[in-house]
C-alpha cells in the first residue's frame, strides 16, 4: 500500500462475525489490487456498525415498563 493509494472496503452489508471481509486498494493509475481482510467484530458489534453508533442501537431497543 502506497501514500496515494485507497482502499474501498466492499460487502459490508453481509457482515458476518467469522467471515473475511473484501477489500480492493485501488492505485493512483487506476490498478486495482483485491484482498481479503480478517476482522474480530462480534455480532452485537456488528449491529453497532450497522446502526452506527452503540446509542443508536440502545435508542431503537423497546423500552421495558
Amino acid at each position: 500500500i502506497q501514500e496515494k493509494d485507497r482502499i474501498s472496503i466492499t460487502g459490508l452489508a453481509n457482515l458476518t462475525p467469522g467471515k473475511p471481509v473484501d477489500a480492493v486498494i485501488v492505485h493512483p493509475d487506476g490498478t486495482r489490487s483485491p484482498m481479503q481482510l480478517k476482522h474480530t467484530m462480534n455480532r452485537e458489534q456488528i449491529e453497532w456498525f450497522k446502526a452506527g453508533a452503540a446509542l443508536n442501537v440502545l435508542r431503537m431497543r423497546p423500552k421495558s415498563a
